[in-house]
């Protein structure tokens, strides 16, 4: 037996594809999914993967369309990075280091040069809480630069991708968790709160699942562990 000292691990395969929701190009004619430490790019008529953007280190968490540059994508992992690619060619952009964990993140055209991020931190009692964090991207020419321009939008949130969701126009942003549901306005610079008791008379389940704004309209729906959806 030889010794085994120069072995290494050159790749590691077999990740899920649907740890995340899939991300449909403009065109429909690519599907990006985050799969392990690398985001595939496959195509849409002929089923290839015909990419794979390499470069995080840890668990890919989200991947978003840049909302000015459709043929640019997002992806954000818990190595701490944030990364744009050009999805079309395979090619990294550019590297954003933050100094948080990464659990989703959200885009908008309304909002431009932020992203929205899910993002572990140390309560006061030294337990660890999510935060919704605006996070404002530098404007650089270098391919890897520090992001550490970052504001509180909500305090405690759930790390579940479904649980944010942005609303008309990017004039709001709705949270859920648990029994409540939170939405903060960013011209006001404040936040309601609306409460749900833990069951109703007929014994429905009222914990909350997931939420969805209407793009058009001022509505916010939202599911329910009884499998109903409320309509705010």
């Amino acid at each position: 037996m030889g010794e085994h000292a120069g072995i290494r691990v050159v790749h590691r395969s077999g990740s899920k594809l649907n740890f995340r929701p899939p991300v449909i190009t403009n065109d429909s004619k690519f599907l990006l999914c985050a799969s392990g430490e690398c985001v595939k790019v496959f195509s849409t008529s002929t089923e290839e993967c015909i990419h794979n953007l390499r470069g995080h280190t840890d668990l890919v968490t989200g991947v978003h369309l840049n909302p000015c540059n459709h043929l640019q994508a997002y992806s954000c992992s818990t190595d701490g990075t944030l990364r744009l690619w050009d999805f079309m060619d395979g090619i990294l952009i550019k590297t954003y280091l933050i100094k948080y964990k990464i659990y989703s993140m959200y885009t908008s055209a309304y909002h431009k040069g932020v992203i929205f991020i899910i993002a572990p931190v140390q309560d006061s009692k030294g337990s660890e809480v999510f935060q919704l964090l605006a996070l404002h991207l530098p404007q650089s020419g270098d391919q890897m630069v520090e992001a550490s321009q970052l504001s509180v939008v909500l305090e405690d949130v759930s790390s579940n991708p479904a649980a944010v969701s942005l609303g008309r126009g990017g004039e709001y942003i709705a949270s859920i968790k648990c029994l409540q549901l939170e939405v903060f306005f960013f011209k006001k610079q404040k936040s309601y709160r609306l409460f749900l008791k833990v069951d109703n008379k007929k014994g429905a389940k009222n914990t909350f699942t997931c939420v969805t704004c209407h793009p058009k309209d001022d509505c916010i729906a939202t599911g329910h562990e009884d499998g109903k959806i409320r309509l705010w």
